[in-house]
């Protein structure tokens, strides 16, 4: 089958992009709560931000009237405030790492 691979570390990537890997089954992610919308007074500057399995994906840089602007530390994007969510773990979005990742390369100009 095309893209198949044996080797480990290709194969853990792509699990990882896929939100797929082994251990990250429903009882760890209910562990995290069931998420609700965040409310305003919780994004704030300085606030940490999850993706949806409670990896730890952004910083909140600034609040503005017209979205909420994240850092990663290497680039920023802005984010509507109605995004967000709150778990147990804190601030979210509802999406994984590596689709956040690519989110932000977009926004940025990385191809």
């Amino acid at each position: 089958m095309p893209g198949n691979t044996t080797d480990p570390m290709t194969q853990y990537q792509t699990q990882r992009a896929m939100d797929n890997l082994p251990g990250q089954d429903a009882k760890a992610k209910a562990d995290l709560g069931s998420p609700r919308p965040a409310k305003l007074a919780e994004l704030a500057a300085g606030a940490l931000v999850n993706d949806k399995t409670g990896i730890l994906i952004a910083k909140i840089d600034k609040v503005d009237s017209d979205g909420v602007v994240v850092s990663t530390g290497a680039a920023k994007v802005k984010i509507p405030a109605d995004a967000f969510g709150h778990n147990k773990a804190g601030l979210l979005l509802d999406m994984t790492k590596a689709q956040f990742d690519q989110i932000v390369a977009k926004a940025n100009g990385a191809s």
